[in-house]
């Protein structure tokens, strides 16, 4: 009898071992994830499927998953998220409908034989402009504890039936959750009761599958409900969704413009925050907003940016259009929505054009333009180090992403034209030690960050302030007072004016200079919007500089941010990153165009030069460099020119990768 108890449990163990040999361990490790300890990025879509919208998953055929996981690898997908939903999955509190879930198994089967991993968003209940609430949901789901109760059975019966799947790389809550607070009978809940339910619904899938991650995708920007500093407590990496239509950033400047494009690369930033790795989940653009020639430019700019500002991957949405006869297609589908009112299901005109592939797979041009920059990104791979000097924006802790966006980005472009490496920095976070400058655009700091950023100067810091003055003239060192005598940099006489600031480019000219005439007290003026000095500032100065320690300060007397802020594509009209420009230290390598965004990132003996252009001008640059450089286009294998200077024009839109070797 106990050689039998032994043998078996000798056979429990061997059996135990053979599954978890056969699991994935998914994890992340600094700014990236991690696939059995290796750093993966996820370049992919939110799957769409091609037949019949997401309601038909029910009926989806085997056929149809195949064809659609195959187009999707055929131009390079690796990554899938998918969105079962919640009112097909769960009729009951505490049953899931078996069918939809062998479905579900079809999907995840056909995805992995595919070589595409899956995340699985099963508290969908709001999708494409509809609700998809259960009736037993219908409440408050964030604070009824009932509601609360089928939530966790939904997310732990789903993690345990997929925690030994290698196709599945792990869950999101649902699809935007954030939206059913706002439009269901959740309304009234606060910050503290939503952060108290993702505490709920965070362990109920990890617990039941540790070695998948669990996210919270987050849509269309983080309000004061869903704070990053709430959420990441609850997540294993950060989700962020990037709409400029929906951000409202593309009402600032033309769809390939500044503010437009570097709104991605802001709210990434805004996610890297809290430490987390970050995979920007969601990006999309409609042929209702831009012609369809014109969307590969789009994709390639912005997922080649995105890459190189630090994501840990990207998700287009979506994976296929939605089909137009999908209205007379569902009709006689149950009504399965809680606003099921409706004969078939219908959907804003932005919404049907936003695929990749069209409803019978045939890829588009953009969506092979998306597979080539994939290609790229698995050929460069993830073992680089940024070379540019790092710019920390400060950011209110009180204020959200939606009120921050419009408030902070004009900041951000100004910062990414003087090409600093862009981050943000919560209002009283302690300076990071790679910090070359600190930016504080327009705001008066509390007195913890005000000594924090004096502990920044007086150890040899850089710091700009516009408007506000906190540190000007004097500043208290313990019980001391200390006055100082600034610098001025630029005045501000009647006529004509003029100012001058530091190149950035080593062996080049010093200074360079530019010229306004306008009258006293204003600085610049464009389409009815003046930038004028601050009248409180108790000086007639513009631009002061002075030393503060072993560090500097800089103060403008202008509020430039929120000026740039009211204007329609200002940047013709004005070189105002010339201010920021005047924190940036020396570098081996520069460049001359402020439409250009540079990275600059070596890797071993390699070093990678970036250069996309974020305007719909054709641009000329010159990449200027204290030592000779040989550049090769990594893409084509061309070389591009050498010497200390290197000139070429970039197209609208255009992504351009050099390597050379040190």
């Amino acid at each position: 009898m106990m050689k039998l108890k032994i043998f078996s449990i000798l056979m429990f163990v061997l059996t135990i071992v053979q599954i978890t040999a056969g699991q994935d361990r998914w994890g992340t490790q600094g700014k990236y994830l991690t696939k059995n300890g290796k750093p993966i990025y996820l370049s992919g879509v939110n799957y769409i499927v091609s037949d019949g919208w997401m309601i038909n998953l029910p009926n989806l055929s085997i056929e149809t998953m195949n064809a659609d996981m195959a187009a999707l690898q055929n131009i390079g997908v690796n990554h899938i998220r998918f969105f079962p939903l919640w009112s097909l999955t769960q009729p009951a509190i505490n049953q899931l409908d078996e069918k939809v879930m062998k479905q579900l198994d079809l999907l995840v089967e056909s995805a992995g034989k595919h070589n595409i991993t899956m995340q699985i968003a099963p508290i969908t209940g709001w999708m494409s402009g509809l609700i998809f609430l259960p009736p037993w949901a219908v409440g408050d789901m964030f604070r009824d504890p009932k509601i609360i109760d089928g939530q966790k059975f939904l997310a732990k019966t789903i993690a345990t039936r997929y925690q030994n799947n290698p196709a599945v790389m792990g869950y999101d809550f649902g699809n935007e959750i954030n939206v059913l607070v706002s439009r269901t009978a959740s309304k009234g809940s606060t910050p503290d009761q939503i952060f108290s339910w993702m505490k709920q619904i965070y362990p109920a899938f990890k617990n039941n599958s540790p070695n998948q991650l669990v996210t919270n995708g987050i849509g269309t920007g983080y309000d004061n409900n869903f704070d990053i500093r709430n959420i990441v407590q609850t997540v294993d990496y950060l989700a962020p969704h990037s709409y400029p239509y929906f951000h409202g950033t593309s009402s600032l400047d033309p769809w390939y413009g500044q503010r437009t494009t570097f709104s991605t690369n802001f709210i990434i930033s805004w996610c890297e925050m809290v430490g987390k790795p970050v995979v920007l989940q969601e990006i999309g653009c409609s042929e209702a907003w831009v012609p369809a020639s014109r969307i590969g430019a789009y994709i390639r700019l912005n997922y080649l940016s995105t890459w190189a500002d630090g994501a840990a991957g990207f998700l287009w949405w979506s994976s296929h259009n939605i089909d137009t006869a999908i209205q007379s297609r569902t009709k006689n589908l149950p009504a399965q929505s809680s606003n099921a009112n409706f004969p078939g299901l219908r959907f804003s005109e932005l919404e049907y054009s936003l695929g990749l592939l069209m409803i019978n797979n045939k890829p588009k041009k953009y969506a092979l333009t998306y597979g080539e920059s994939i290609k790229t990104v698995n050929e460069l791979g993830l073992s680089w180090t940024d070379g540019l000097p790092v710019c920390y924006i400060i950011i209110p802790g009180t204020v959200s992403f939606n009120a921050a966006m419009h408030k902070f980005i004009t900041a951000y472009v100004l910062a990414k034209q003087s090409h600093f490496d862009v981050k943000l920095l919560y209002e009283g976070t302690p300076v990071p030690p790679d910090a070359a400058a600190v930016i504080i655009p327009g705001l008066k700091l509390t007195d913890k960050a005000k000594d924090v950023v004096q502990t920044y100067l007086i150890n040899g810091g850089r710091v700009y302030q516009s408007y506000q003055n906190d540190f000007g003239m004097a500043i208290t060192v313990g019980s001391d007072t200390i006055v100082i005598n600034p610098s001025l940099i630029v005045d501000n006489p009647v006529g004509l004016m003029e100012f001058s600031l530091p190149m950035a480019i080593p062996g080049q000219s010093l200074f360079r200079k530019i010229s306004f005439s306008q009258p006293a007290k204003k600085i610049v003026s464009f389409k009815g919007v003046d930038i004028r000095s601050n009248p409180e500032s108790g000086t007639n100065a513009v631009f002061l500089k002075q030393e503060i320690g072993e560090g500097t300060y800089y103060y403008l007397s202008c509020n430039l941010e929120a000026d740039l802020a009211k204007a329609y594509n200002p940047w013709l009209k004005t070189n105002c990153e010339l201010f920021y420009s005047a924190l940036k230290p020396q570098t081996p390598i520069d460049i001359d165009n402020k439409y250009v965004e540079l990275y600059i990132k070596r890797n071993g003996d390699k070093l990678l030069v970036m250069l996309l252009n974020h305007s719909e001008q054709y641009q000329r640059v010159t990449v200027q460099s204290i030592k000779p450089l040989i550049l090769y286009n990594f893409e084509t294998k061309e070389k591009i020119g050498a010497g200390k200077e290197i000139s070429l024009t970039l197209r609208p839109a255009e992504v351009i990768i050099t390597i050379n070797k040190i």
